[in-house]
């Protein structure tokens, strides 16, 4: 549906347009005036008709359409686009140029439009931000003002005729059984296929493991055009089976490439399930699969999803061979939920259904007049109403959001009381079953289960990108925050930005570490407010970090600054920083490990404005520092946490003379060293820790650096002890300096 900015409706526009028009009459606006209040619409989505409202579907790019009318001559809309920011979330720039070098503005309405369009996104809420980029004659390169809104979209779960995005890679491939006609005793082999030839999508590995089961990974890069086919196949033996029904589940991660979030996982599980004859040239079976719910059906993430304390209900699919007129047998639900009501699910009238607690257990006799109460095929047999039982308590951590249903038929009867056979079956891995999700409270990150959500939390959730989990530790760490039914990157996100706003973690619980320091460098002007860097050196052992910093709201903007054409340089390799200065007084700054292998200094880039006279007193202040390594211990800086004047930001220090890497201090070390380099100019800087063999045992700093002096700190308790060299590459010219570790 259109959005209209800053809710105001057409005929409001047009008055203000007209009016506008007769003050600008003769003379240019100026900056100011222009900008996001001539940005009319904001439409989010496409439509399927020409009168059909617009929505974003999952799998699917989301365009974004602004326009609005000009009431002048003087200024020219220039276009929509993506700005390329070093931030976790979308920034549009909407371009504006004011002719001030004119000696006189006709007046005119020109209307103007401008699309541009993301890439897909999941499903749940998601947001961008819309600003203003306006600009003067004649220097048009010169952003004269700028203005900023955010939008929040909602991605649809699904969209009629659009698959949802683990539906969409779920399609991608396919698992089969070779050799296609087989009979007792043969050797068969597990293979996966790619189902035609969809772009951009290939097979990485299948793998079986004894204890792990099957797994395939596959890569997939949204964003990319493929023009050639070329038909993939993995395969791994199964051995030889005895002739019956089999089932065998395979999980399958599917590597999101390309993207402009990080690399994400989209992760689900595929049953596959085969017959082996009896007789090779008969393959009908007459028989009922026992198996409740049936084997071979793709399951749904969530069977029913259900609130604390709530019921749903959920269907049991069954699959036979034959005709039935009734079954007997029993269902199993996890302790958290307990079965309520049970009623037949099929097409058969004059169906009776009778069922009893048995202990933990629930027995049911499903019987009617008919034959066709359970008709040859897959079919649902029972509709069971299941509670959330809110009280249970236990010690089982995979229990804690989700449960399971299933069951088994004991016996079969046709429509004269004749016993029906049921199906020998071998299990290759966990019997089938039907998962029950409990509706996660917003937010809720508590991995490590300890009634808290904090730091300690975000360093267990990384490891679901970095490693290959047990399913009890998936099901544990691996947090649903934006609950999409999936664990991907946007939930780390999510729970970074949810602890953010949480208190820190209380100070008789950290342990200081003289490593890691918090510094500010010198404010920089930038227009009628300051660029503030904090940076926090020693991260290198760190898994996720935690900053709050304080200032006087009453006087003083903190903003995300935004550059153009060109991203803020606030990242380092291998974190995501997240920064959050929307609760006046106080910005919120974090960072999430992303790779084994890390800078050990981390960035953040603050702007501030400000609004009122200032006054002397006025401070930037570090409050607090939540820094947990990878083992989760939370640490904090042994050091005095640093504050910044804002009242009188000192001038520029004088820049070094030349480029230099001081000698180590102290060295030899026993646990950390510190450097200082020295630019006369920005540059394009990699530094690092080699050994005597030339190998990269750290990587301390890289990426572009302003002039100046940067003290650097390598935090070796983690290194052998031994001789090392630290290497300085600053534009292609390379300098280096030789340290000790020793521990005695």
């Amino acid at each position: 549906y259109p959005i209209r900015l800053l809710a105001k409706s057409l005929a409001s526009f047009v008055a203000v347009a007209i009016a506008a028009t007769c003050s600008f009459a003769g003379a240019p606006p100026t900056p100011g005036q222009v900008g996001l209040d001539y940005i009319s619409h904001v439409r989010i989505g496409t439509s399927m008709c020409d009168t059909c409202p617009p929505r974003v579907c999952p799998g699917e790019p989301v365009v974004v359409t602004v326009s609005g009318v000009l009431p002048t001559g003087c200024v020219a809309f220039r276009g929509l686009r993506d700005l390329p920011v070093g931030a976790p979330f979308t920034v549009l720039a909407a371009d504006f140029v004011v002719d001030t070098c004119g000696v006189a503005c006709p007046a005119s309405f020109t209307e103007f439009s401008a699309s541009v369009t993301l890439p897909p996104a999941v499903p749940g809420f998601q947001r961008f931000t819309l600003i203003s980029q306006v600009r003067t004659c004649p220097d048009t390169n010169v952003v004269a003002s700028s203005r900023s809104h955010e939008f929040v979209y909602e991605v649809e779960p699904e969209c009629l005729g659009t698959p949802p995005l683990d539906s969409l890679v779920r399609s991608f491939t396919s698992f089969r059984i070779s050799p296609e006609r087989r009979c007792h005793g043969d050797s068969l082999t597990l293979q996966l296929v790619k189902n035609g030839c969809p772009p951009c999508v290939h097979l990485q590995s299948l793998t079986y493991d004894p204890a792990l089961g099957f797994e395939a990974v596959v890569n997939w890069t949204p964003l990319c055009a493929e023009l050639r086919c070329v038909p993939e196949t993995l395969s791994v033996a199964l051995g030889r089976f005895a002739a019956g029904s089999h089932r065998l589940a395979a999980d399958v991660h599917v590597r999101v490439l390309g993207t402009v979030v990080q690399d994400s996982v989209i992760a689900f599980t595929e049953f596959v399930a085969f017959d082996v004859p009896r007789d090779c040239g008969d393959p009908i079976l007459d028989c009922l699969e026992p198996e409740l719910p049936t084997s071979g059906l793709p399951q749904r993430a969530c069977g029913v999803t259900v609130a604390r304390g709530g019921r749903g209900d959920v269907l049991v699919p069954i699959r036979t061979w034959v005709p039935a007129a009734g079954v007997q047998g029993y269902l199993d639900v996890s302790p958290r939920f307990r079965i309520v009501d049970m009623a037949y699910a099929g097409p058969a009238g004059g169906v009776h259904v009778s069922w009893a607690q048995d202990g933990m257990r629930t027995r049911f006799i499903l019987f009617g007049g008919t034959a066709d109460v359970v008709p040859v095929g897959i079919s649902n047999l029972l509709r069971v109403t299941v509670e959330h039982d809110s009280t249970y308590q236990d010690s089982t951590a995979r229990f804690a959001s989700w449960g399971t249903l299933n069951g088994r038929v004991e016996i079969a009867s046709g429509p004269n009381g004749e016993s029906i056979a049921l199906c020998p079956s071998i299990l290759l891995s966990l019997p089938p079953v039907i998962r029950l999700c409990i509706k996660s409270e917003p937010a809720t990150c508590d991995a490590n289960q300890d009634g808290h959500s904090d730091v300690r939390d975000l360093v267990l959730m990384t490891r679901c990108l970095w490693y290959e989990l047990s399913p009890e530790d998936r099901a544990r760490m691996c947090m649903d925050c934006d609950q999409d039914g999936v664990f991907a990157f946007q939930d780390l996100v999510c729970c970074a930005r949810h602890i953010l706003r949480l208190p820190l973690v209380p100070r008789d619980s950290v342990q200081a570490n003289d490593a890691l320091h918090v510094s500010f460098d010198e404010p920089q002007r930038d227009g009628d407010g300051w660029l503030v860097r904090v940076r926090l050196t020693g991260a290198n052992a760190l898994g996720a970090a935690l900053l709050r910093l304080r200032y006087p709201a009453e006087r003083w903007r903190a903003d995300i600054p935004v550059f153009i054409g060109a991203r803020t340089d606030a990242a380092s390799e291998g974190w995501l920083p997240l920064i959050d200065p929307e609760q006046p007084g106080v910005v919120q700054l974090g960072g999430l490990r992303l790779a084994e292998t890390a800078s050990s200094e981390l960035e953040f880039l603050l702007r501030f404005t400000p609004t009122a006279a200032t006054h002397e007193a006025d401070q930037l202040v570090v409050e607090g520092a939540d820094l947990a390594a990878l083992d989760g211990t939370v640490l904090t800086p042994a050091a005095a946490l640093p504050n910044l004047s804002l009242f009188a930001p000192q001038s520029p220090p004088e820049l070094p003379a030349s480029i230099e890497l001081s000698p180590a201090r102290p060295n030899p070390f026993a646990r950390s060293t510190r450097f200082t380099v020295s630019l006369p100019r920005e540059a394009n800087v990699d530094l690092s820790v080699l050994d005597l063999a030339g190998r990269r045992v750290a990587l301390l700093l890289k990426g572009r650096v302003a002039a100046g002096q940067r003290d650097v700190s390598w935090d070796g308790s983690n290194a052998r002890e031994g001789v090392y060299f630290v290497k300085l590459v600053v534009d292609g010219r390379v300098y280096s300096r030789r340290v000790a570790l020793l521990r005695n």
